[in-house]
């Protein structure tokens, strides 16, 4: 991420980024196998995205996400359902 925000900053974006993804894809009803196929990522990867076992997401992981979903930046890091940072 950038100098100006902190680790824990960067971290809790992250994690509400996961987080996001896993329930939008669950509300679209989409699966884990076919969303892995709509991204062209492994599932199992995916599943450790989900869950928050990431180190560094692959540059096209993002856009790839949002054209799966049907959804933007904004929806992604959207954090109505987070505690303050």
């Amino acid at each position: 991420m950038s100098d100006f925000i902190s680790h824990k900053q960067e971290k809790f974006v992250k994690e509400n980024f996961l987080q996001n993804i896993k329930r939008i894809r669950k509300e679209k009803n989409i699966s884990l196998e076919e969303f892995s196929k709509m991204i062209n990522v492994p599932e199992l990867i995916i599943k450790k995205y989900e869950n928050e076992n990431f180190f560094d997401l692959p540059g096209d992981f993002l856009i790839n996400v949002m054209i799966a979903l049907d959804v933007s930046v904004d929806d992604l890091l959207d954090n109505k359902n987070d505690k303050n940072i």
